[in-house]
């Protein structure tokens, strides 16, 4: 854990953007300053507003946005993008896995780290100025086309799994019995798709999921995935997010409207307004060396980021 005095003054969340889809944005710088890592020194810059979106602390899926900040003739280059957490109290910015603040807690604010080479005018000389903020827009489509492909193929995954269930179990937003969300155990966005992994454990099985019969259907089961995630995505439906409010800690949602009904998922990360934007994509289903667990692999093509 990387523990900071705050040079400025934080006293609330940082206002994001990136869930309206912006990827530019200007800002006052509200903290900046060096430390030490195992590669070197790197500087970490908070802005009151921003359009990059970061890594989450709970559910590190999707990776920071990476791009630029530029301060009068100093171009910062953003290597990653984290959430930090300030004690109101003693204005401490507080960073790393060490990190036990709850979103919501009361005398905490919840911000955007902006992690970026150290300039040469220093990061000091950075406080209190205005900046512009530029995402890498082509890295930005490609992991927001990702993440909204992983959401229809967890989807498809638990309407095609619906049959291996003797007992009844919580429900997805479209009615199935919610496999991703009860086995998950890992997710992770990648620039071409996502891997998400699943528990077969004792617990599931008592919850009534037939374990044996989706180890011994898996290559059908993909293909079924595939078939499904596709025909949704032939239909090119918008997705909208839930956007509560600008604050970094509030709660979002994915929302996209399917011939089964009205999907929701909780989810804090970035995506397509339009799934016409994802050009093509494939899913797979496989075991780990034990069985005890299952992988879902989806593999996406990304579409023209202006379109």
């Amino acid at each position: 854990m990387i523990e900071q005095r705050i040079v400025g003054s934080i006293a609330a969340d940082t206002l994001v953007t990136f869930p309206q889809g912006s990827v530019r944005g200007s800002s006052r710088i509200l903290h900046a300053e060096t430390f030490e890592t195992t590669d070197g020194p790197l500087a970490v810059v908070v802005t009151q507003q921003t359009p990059f979106h970061p890594v989450s602390r709970n559910w590190p899926d999707q990776p920071g946005d990476t791009g630029i900040i530029t301060v009068g003739p100093h171009v910062l280059t953003v290597v990653d993008c984290i959430t930090g957490a300030v004690d109101l109290e003693h204005q401490t910015l507080l960073l790393g896995e060490g990190l036990r603040a709850r979103r919501g807690e009361p005398g905490w604010a919840f911000v955007v780290a902006h992690v970026v080479l150290v300039p040469a005018c220093g990061a000091d000389a950075l406080l209190g100025r205005d900046a512009t903020l530029e995402v890498d827009v082509t890295r930005r489509h490609q992991l927001s086309s990702a993440h909204s492909a992983c959401h229809l193929a967890a989807l498809a995954l638990n309407k095609a799994t619906r049959d291996l269930w003797r007992k009844d179990a919580p429900r997805d937003s479209i009615g199935n019995p919610d496999f991703d969300q009860l086995a998950i155990v890992e997710s992770r966005i990648l620039l071409d798709g996502s891997m998400d992994r699943y528990r077969l454990g004792r617990s599931l099985r008592r919850r009534g999921f037939d374990s044996a019969a989706l180890l011994a259907r898996l290559d059908d089961i993909g293909s079924i995935l595939t078939d499904q995630a596709r025909a949704w995505l032939a239909l090119s439906p918008r997705v909208t997010l839930s956007v509560p409010d600008g604050q970094l800690s509030t709660p979002r949602a994915w929302e996209c409207e399917l011939p089964d009904g009205r999907a929701r998922v909780a989810c804090g990360g970035t995506h397509l307004r339009q799934l016409g934007g994802i050009g093509s994509l494939s899913v797979s289903l496989g075991p780990d060396t034990d069985g005890s667990q299952v992988v879902m692999r989806t593999t996406v093509r990304s579409g023209d980021p202006s379109g």
